[in-house]
C-alpha cells in the first residue's frame, strides 16, 4: 500500500529535502548526492540498482506576486534527459501539448505538472500551453520559457514539483553546479535490517534525508491503528445506541400494544403463543436492521474505498467484508430477539386480564 507512494516505487529514497531556496542552491554546488555517494551506495551488497533524478531551485516571480502567495517563493524544478522523458511522459501521461524533448530544447519550453489541482489550490494559478514561465536563479540570471504540455504527475520523491526543464538546461541556468542529483532511489528484492543499517551508514553526510519503505510502512501502520481505534470507538457507541433504541422501539410497542395482548389472552392465547408471536415480531425487526445495515453498510464502504483510491494517498485500497463484526452485530440482535419475548411475557403476568385490556383506556 504504502510503496506506490513511495519515491520511484523504491525502497529507500535519499533527498535533501529540508533545504530549499539558496540554502538549496548552495548545497548542489558540493552535492552530497554526486556520483561518489551513489556509486557508494550501489555498491552496498543487495541493493539491485539506484535511480538518481536531477533538479534545481529557483523562483518564479509571477507566483510570487500574486496577492496572498509567499514572497520569494523557492521552486523545484525538475530536469530530465531525453531517455527519461520519453518513458515518464507517453501518450497517456501528457494531458495537453507535447513532451517532446528536441522540441523542448529548441523551442525553450517548459512542461507543466499541476498534480491535479495541487498548483491551483497552493498557489492560485494556473498555466496553459502556449503560457510564459520566467524563473529566477539565485546566481542572479533569469529566463522565460514557453509551456509546451500539461503533463500528469509520476512520483519519484517525496519534493513536490511542479515545472519540468530538459536536463541540459539546468546546467544553462546554473553553469556553476557540475551535478544536479536532488533525489536517489535504491531499489532491492531482498530488503533486511542489515540492508537497512548499511544504507543509513553509508550517508554520513547530515544534510541528506534518508528514508526506507519499512519506515513508512511502520509509521503508516501506526497512524491507520491510531485511526482504526478512534474509528471503532464510534462504531461501539453507534453500535450500543442502535441495541438501545432497538429495544427501546420493542418497549414501546409492548406498552402501546398491552390492551391488545390482553385480548388474545383472553380469548384463549396462552403464554407461550405470546411469546412466540413478539419472538417473530421481533425477529422481523432484527431482520430489517441487519438487512440495512448489510446493503447499505457494505455500498458506503465500496464507496469510501473508491474516494480513497481516487485520493492515492494509501494506494490502491481493497474492501474485505467485515465478517466478524457483522456476526458479533447480529449475535447481539438475536440475543434482544431471544430475551425480549420471555421478559414481556413475565410482564404481562403480573398484571391481570382486566387491567391489561383497562390499561390503555
Amino acid at each position: 500500500m504504502a510503496r506506490s507512494q513511495f519515491g520511484d516505487r523504491s525502497q529507500y529514497l535519499l533527498q535533501y529535502e529540508d533545504y530549499a531556496g539558496r540554502d538549496f542552491y548552495e548545497m548542489q554546488k558540493d552535492n552530497p548526492l554526486g556520483q561518489d555517494q551513489q556509486k557508494e551506495i550501489a555498491s552496498i551488497l543487495n541493493v539491485d540498482y539506484v535511480t538518481a533524478y536531477s533538479m534545481a531551485c529557483m523562483e518564479i516571480p509571477a507566483i510570487s506576486g500574486i496577492p496572498g502567495n509567499r514572497e520569494q517563493e523557492p521552486f523545484i524544478v525538475r530536469g530530465i534527459d531525453r531517455e527519461d522523458m520519453a518513458k515518464m511522459y507517453a501518450d497517456g501521461a501528457v494531458l495537453e501539448g507535447t513532451a517532446d524533448y528536441r522540441q523542448l530544447v529548441d523551442g525553450s519550453g517548459i512542461l507543466v505538472c499541476p498534480s491535479g489541482s495541487t498548483l491551483k489550490e497552493i498557489y492560485r494559478t494556473d498555466y496553459q500551453v502556449g503560457d510564459t514561465v520566467t524563473v529566477s536563479c539565485y546566481n542572479g540570471q533569469r529566463k522565460t520559457y514557453t509551456v509546451m504540455g500539461i503533463v500528469e504527475n509520476v512520483s519519484i520523491c517525496n519534493t513536490a514539483h511542479f515545472f519540468i526543464l530538459p536536463e541540459e538546461e539546468l546546467s544553462v541556468l546554473y553553469p556553476e553546479i557540475s551535478d544536479f542529483t536532488g533525489c536517489v532511489n535504491l531499489h532491492t528484492e531482498q530488503d533486511s535490517e542489515q540492508l537497512w543499517r548499511a544504507v543509513f551508514g553509508a550517508v554520513p553526510d547530515e544534510r541528506v534525508a534518508v528514508s526506507g519503505l519499512y519506515d513508512l510502512t511502520a509509521e503508516l501502520k501506526a497512524g491507520m491503528r491510531g485511526e482504526l481505534t478512534r474509528l471503532y470507538s464510534i462504531l461501539i457507541f453507534i453500535f450500543v445506541f442502535a441495541l438501545i433504541n432497538l429495544a427501546n422501539m420493542l418497549i414501546t410497542n409492548l406498552l402501546t400494544r398491552q390492551q391488545e395482548f390482553g385480548v388474545f389472552q383472553s380469548v384463549g392465547m396462552s403464554g407461550r403463543q405470546l411469546s412466540r408471536m413478539l419472538s417473530f415480531k421481533c425477529l422481523y425487526y432484527v431482520g430489517i436492521t441487519l438487512l440495512v445495515t448489510l446493503t447499505l453498510g457494505t455500498v458506503c464502504s465500496l464507496a469510501l474505498c473508491r474516494v480513497f483510491d481516487q485520493i492515492g494517498m494509501f494506494g490502491k485500497p481493497t474492501y474485505h467484508f467485515p465478517v466478524l463484526q457483522v456476526l458479533v452485530f447480529a449475535a447481539a440482535l438475536l440475543l434482544v430477539q431471544e430475551v425480549f419475548p420471555v421478559c414481556t411475557v413475565r410482564y404481562t403476568r403480573r398484571l391481570s386480564l382486566v387491567e391489561r385490556i383497562r390499561a390503555m383506556e
